[in-house]
């Protein structure tokens, strides 16, 4: 009846636009509003609670994230597991026990009324930082296990938290978020989008967080540069203006801290281009340094 661009425009308000027109159909059954309205409503305050703060969670996510950013513990997972189990049982949580790890996560509806109802709650943003945060812990520890995991092993464990990224960095660099948290966190996860050769998408990200550098630190705004000139070079395969001096501030900053990995990085991102244009800086001396 709407046609594909009249249903395309109403899917933000999904909630309302399923439902039947049979009148003799029972009042909770005539939208999908309905149905998870009177599923709620069976729910304990503390069920309801846990419920809608999961909302905040974009692409799943495991216990861990779910103990950590809802119940703000880390010690135990027990309180999680029990509460996802019941909401599971009562099909509003979804289970995917495939892998090694079992996630979890709300059907796309169901998530939309979860964050109507965190909106109302007034809890949102409370539970927006900690989510941000809980991921760029992740997200760090991730290059700190880089020298003991394979390249496919990491991609295997990280590769699915990409949408709670780009929802924790939504949220740090709007205007009720924290933009020191949103450069901490692109910074930390760069090596995500590089493995997933979201070229375009991480130099988008790495040059909204250079807009928004303040107290990043000097070793966030390195990754930073090298991030935006290397991911320059593989997603345009074209020499463009803006890689030579990123990889130059990169390098810079790197030298300041000492930072061997970082300098042989940007060595390389300048050496690479400067073989086909001459326009960029090969930083000769710099490289005749290196053994």
């Amino acid at each position: 009846m709407l046609g594909v661009e009249g249903l395309a425009a109403r899917l933000d308000d999904s909630l309302q636009l399923l439902g039947p027109r049979r009148r003799t159909t029972m009042p909770r059954h005539r939208t999908m509003r309905a149905v998870v309205d009177w599923s709620y409503g069976l729910l304990s305050e503390d069920e309801q609670l846990f419920f809608r703060a999961l909302g905040i969670f974009a692409g799943g996510f495991t216990v861990e994230a779910a103990a950590a950013v809802v119940l703000d513990t880390t010690k135990t997972h027990i309180g999680a597991i029990d509460r996802l189990g019941d909401l599971v049982a009562k099909s509003l949580v979804v289970a995917d026990v495939s892998g090694a790890k079992s996630r979890f996560r709300l059907l796309d509806t169901t998530r939309a009324y979860a964050i109507k109802k965190l909106d109302e709650s007034g809890e949102r943003e409370r539970l927006a930082r900690r989510h941000a945060e809980y991921y760029h812990d992740l997200l760090e520890r991730a290059e700190g296990e880089a020298r003991v995991q394979s390249a496919g092993e990491r991609l295997a464990d990280y590769a699915c938290e990409i949408d709670n990224l780009r929802a924790a960095l939504d949220w740090a660099f709007s205007p009720a978020g924290d933009g020191s948290i949103g450069v901490a966190l692109t910074a930390a996860g760069v090596p995500l989008w590089m493995r997933l050769s979201l070229f375009t998408e991480c130099h988008s990200r790495a040059k909204q967080a250079l807009g928004s550098l303040g107290t990043g630190g000097p070793r966030a705004e390195m990754k930073l540069h090298a991030a935006l000139g290397t991911s320059l070079i593989y997603a345009s395969r074209v020499i463009g203006p803006e890689i030579g001096p990123a990889l130059t501030s990169a390098l810079e900053i790197a030298e300041s801290l000492d930072d061997v990995e970082y300098q042989l990085r940007s060595i390389w991102g300048l050496w690479g281009p400067s073989q086909r244009d001459r326009s960029i800086p090969c930083c000769a001396a710099t490289c005749a340094k290196v053994p």
